[in-house]
């Protein structure tokens, strides 16, 4: 079942959300260019059994492209509901998932277990700024001394870019879909607004966090969204629809008329297309 006390913003019930969800999941793979980062691998041998756990796991997409990779490693994803969980039949054996929001800790038999702790884009859910310390903290507990916790955010503060292929005359000041990211930041700047703080400095919201959590060793691995040239348009398509659907969900179905989101399908078909910095956070449990 799932939590009455579900904080995401979208529909996760709808299967379009959950094709979008699995597709941004490919997008970030991309740009990334990893799953588990480099750095955490290298801290085991290649063989290593590993044990990984994913909070907010979604459609634990994720977690089922590592249970094809690595058959022998063991997975466990949470989230505070299950309503984009894979069924139980299509679930890898390696692979479990449980009910738990993050926001609260985690019952001691998960304390001191996992290898590897991976989040991603947990902004949607976040309120207040003491959540992202208290999220980092309880995800840290689940973590073996020696493990490691990636959190992946991205800085919401996209620019908007034409391809060669993308006429001039595409690219005006009013472009809808660069209206529909201002409109939700309009919405949602209140309660989001430590995640738009730059990505530099002691003051950065995630690595903040994973400092206050007790990890060491904290950095971040930045790259651009758009670093996949192949994958540009339909990373475009997948970001786009974040804002579109966040900003009918807060202002209503009217929010966007049947124009307005043909015009933004035209501009992306033209080649213009959103570019952000992704980071991925990391940081050792001592």
């Amino acid at each position: 079942m799932s939590s009455s006390d579900d904080s995401y913003l979208l529909d996760r019930t709808n299967a379009t959300e959950t094709a979008r969800l699995n597709a941004q999941h490919e997008g970030y793979i991309t740009a990334l260019g990893y799953h588990i980062h480099p750095a955490i691998l290298a801290a085991h041998p290649p063989t290593a059994a590993l044990k990984v756990a994913e909070v907010g796991t979604g459609t634990a997409i994720f977690l089922q492209d590592l249970a094809a990779a690595h058959p022998s490693w063991t997975l466990h994803g949470f989230d505070i509901s299950d309503a984009a969980y894979p069924p139980p039949v299509a679930r890898p054996t390696s692979l479990a998932l449980h009910l738990h929001d993050a926001k609260t800790p985690f019952p001691a038999e998960w304390h001191g277990v996992f290898d590897v702790v991976h989040m991603r884009l947990l902004t949607v859910a976040m309120g207040a700024r003491e959540d992202w310390t208290r999220v980092a903290r309880h995800a840290a507990q689940l973590l073996r001394p020696g493990g490691a916790l990636q959190w992946c955010e991205s800085n919401y503060n996209p620019t908007f870019l034409r391809t060669a292929a993308a006429r001039a005359e595409d690219a005006g000041v009013t472009l809808r879909m660069q209206e529909v990211f201002d409109g939700l930041y309009h919405v949602l700047g209140p309660a989001m607004a430590g995640v738009y703080e730059p990505f530099t400095g002691e003051a950065v919201v995630v690595k903040g966090a994973l400092r206050a959590a007790g990890l060491q060793r904290v950095w971040d691995d930045v790259v651009s969204s758009d670093r996949d040239i192949e994958t540009r348009g339909k990373f475009a398509r997948v970001n786009t629809a974040v804002g579109v659907n966040l900003l009918k969900k807060m202002r209503g179905e009217d929010a966007l008329s049947a124009q307005d989101l043909e015009r933004i399908e035209q501009e992306t078909a033209s080649g213009l297309y959103t570019r952000f910095d992704v980071h991925m956070c990391i940081g050792w449990k001592p």
